[in-house]
């Protein structure tokens, strides 16, 4: 069972680090590089489950850095083993990296100098391995495990085809705290080359065990009804209208989606209610072959930047789980908290269709309205192996075939 740690198919677009990074929140990304864009459709995501996909594009500005945070990092000696699927419209013109650790110690990059992809493990000299050439329009499925113990390798599979290991011997064991897609320095390359390419479908463990992470995809799930709401009438607005307790009043569509205007789409408590929530139900997934993890993406904010507390929690069956509590996301424009989750809190083992299925959002518990707290967007991505294939398994020349 694999415990992803982060997991995103860009299906948020979420489009920026957003405002603020409270005590107890967590950005979704926490570097978004002004040339690195969401691409929705246009025949640039990685299937017809993809609703959009991260461009790359640094002849558009110099940074081109996509960078998430770990809710905890991950220990020396690290291992990162990370799957994502990749895309060039246009190859850069230059050395680029594509994917690496947080300090840029191992990864995978785009060389044009034998137009090829290669693995690299660095230190004050660099190994660099393997010579993969991507052809423009095609999707690939890339799998790597960054291990950076006494000796540094990267390992990288592409469509499930062993590529050769960056190996670099007698170093000093490092921990990892981030995951960087695009230029991050060092041997990744300068930030001024051209080029324009996409990434879909990631998914990061810690877990050395979980490479390869295989063909799993990454859906979407926004809300879809008013759960039972428990609050005394007035409690809570919606996009400025008092809320009660009915369940049919469609309020779950203002939470639909992340990129929602703050001003005009938005459930606000605006009255101190330390047991009360409004409950929102989600999409429902399809049959699925496993579930490999999930996260939940919100958007945050306030009616002033007065100081306020703001909590969201999931119910999974019986339990119960902060997904953020009592944080102050006391400013007007948007902020992005996220939170991954790779078993399911009810029973700490792997989660399924029923599961997730079953899942309950509830937003409020303030104890402290002043600046009314609002969510303005729920979404959760969830990574999973489907049981019917979307495209059939082809040959890498076929352009934009998705593989799982």
């Amino acid at each position: 069972m694999p415990t992803p740690v982060f997991l995103c198919g860009a299906e948020c677009q979420v489009p920026g680090i957003g405002a603020s990074l409270p005590t107890g929140g967590l950005r979704h990304w926490g570097t978004f590089g002004a040339s690195v864009t969401v691409q929705a459709g246009g025949g640039k995501t990685a299937g017809t489950w993809s609703a959009a996909s991260y461009k790359f594009n640094p002849a558009a500005a110099a940074t081109t850095s996509l960078i998430h945070t770990f809710a905890a990092t991950i220990a020396a000696p690290s291992v990162t083993v990370v799957r994502f699927r990749l895309m060039f419209d246009v190859l850069p013109d230059a050395i680029h990296a594509i994917v690496s650790d947080d300090i840029g110690k191992g990864g995978i990059r785009y060389n044009p100098t034998g137009t090829k992809l290669e693995a690299w493990s660095a230190a004050t000299a660099s190994a660099f391995a393997g010579s993969f050439v991507p052809v423009v329009g095609v999707w690939y499925r890339v799998e790597c495990r960054i291990t950076l113990d006494t000796t540094f390798t990267t390992e990288w599979k592409i469509d499930g085809v062993d590529q050769t290991t960056a190996t670099k011997t007698v170093q000093t064991a490092v921990a990892n705290p981030k995951i960087c897609f695009g230029h991050n320095g060092g041997v990744g390359g300068s930030a001024s080359t051209t080029g324009t390419w996409y990434v879909d479908d990631i998914c990061v463990s810690g877990t050395t065990g979980d490479y390869p992470l295989g063909g799993g995809i990454v859906v979407s799930l926004y809300p879809r009804a008013d759960g039972a709401h428990s609050m005394t009438a007035n409690d809570f607005q919606a996009s400025g209208v008092n809320m009660t307790n009915s369940t049919t009043n469609g309020w779950a569509s203002l939470l639909n989606p992340l990129s929602s205007s703050v001003a005009t789409s938005f459930i606000a408590q605006v009255v101190i209610r330390t047991t009360g929530y409004a409950e929102f139900l989600l999409a429902q997934l399809g049959p699925v072959m496993a579930v490999n993890g999930l996260a939940v993406v919100s958007q945050h904010h306030g009616s002033t930047t007065g100081a306020h507390t703001q909590s969201l929690r999931m119910e999974d069956g019986a339990t119960e789980s902060a997904i953020m509590a009592l944080v102050d996301y006391s400013d007007v424009t948007a902020s992005y908290n996220y939170k991954a989750y790779a078993t399911a809190p009810s029973t700490s083992g792997a989660w399924t269709q029923a599961l997730v299925n079953a899942l309950k959002f509830r937003f409020g518990y303030s104890d402290d309205v002043t600046g009314n707290p609002r969510m303005g967007a729920l979404l959760l991505e969830v990574d999973l192996m489907p049981y019917v294939h979307k495209f059939p398994l082809v040959s890498q020349a076929v352009p934009r075939a998705a593989r799982y």
